[in-house]
């Protein structure tokens, strides 16, 4: 029987083939396409729009696949990380400047957001963050991170969306979804007080 890990994991590198193929095998046309069908597709569920059938359901697993009515919480979280992943690509060139790169926590690229040496800039950006971190649902939820994606995006500051994908399926899950608020919360603060420390280097350089 497969973990709930394991699962991430495997959430994960379906994500990782998806846009690998978007990023790098599809031709230019092909790739600008999709991602223009896929933001359609952002606010809707998982199988919906029957012209994002394929780049979804492509190549996934079929224990991964819904065994009942609605979507799976494997399907829910790919779909998610795929759509929003459009929107933070939009105005930038997939080829040259791809907004998906490994190892670009969420918490992270949230922190590049704050001007140095401003508590409002670090406030405004807490609470957004907050906000996505706290939703109830997966529709809040989805809506706060479509926010902070767009913020992120204006300011070209990448993530990686296949280790958001796997945090996203396991928000959905009740016992997991603290786990995941606490290493959102580590990733921030570790990158903030890193800033710190090298803004307090460079004064003692001085």
């Amino acid at each position: 029987m497969r973990t709930q890990k394991d699962m991430t994991r495997r959430v994960e590198l379906v994500t990782e083939s998806k846009l690998e193929w978007l990023l790098k095998r599809a031709s230019e046309s092909v790739c600008r396409a999709t991602l223009a069908r896929l933001r359609r597709g952002v606010g809707r569920a998982p199988g919906e729009i029957p012209a994002l059938w394929g780049i979804l359901l492509q190549d996934m697993p079929e224990d991964m696949q819904a065994s009942g009515r609605t979507a799976s919480h494997q399907e829910i979280a790919i779909y998610t990380a795929l759509t929003l992943f459009a929107v933070h690509q939009q105005g930038w060139n997939p080829q040259s400047r791809p907004m998906h790169q490994r190892d670009c926590t969420l918490g992270g690229a949230m922190a590049r957001l704050i001007t140095p040496s401003d508590e409002d800039s670090r406030n405004r950006v807490e609470r957004r963050f907050s906000q996505a971190a706290t939703a109830l649902d997966m529709s809040e939820f989805s809506h706060h991170l479509r926010g902070l994606v767009q913020l992120l995006g204006a300011q070209g500051i990448p993530l990686d969306w296949a280790r958001l994908a796997g945090q996203v399926f396991a928000y959905q899950n009740p016992e997991r979804v603290g786990q995941v608020r606490l290493r959102w919360g580590e990733e921030f603060y570790t990158a903030i007080n890193r800033e710190k420390d090298n803004h307090d280097e460079e004064e003692k350089t001085v």
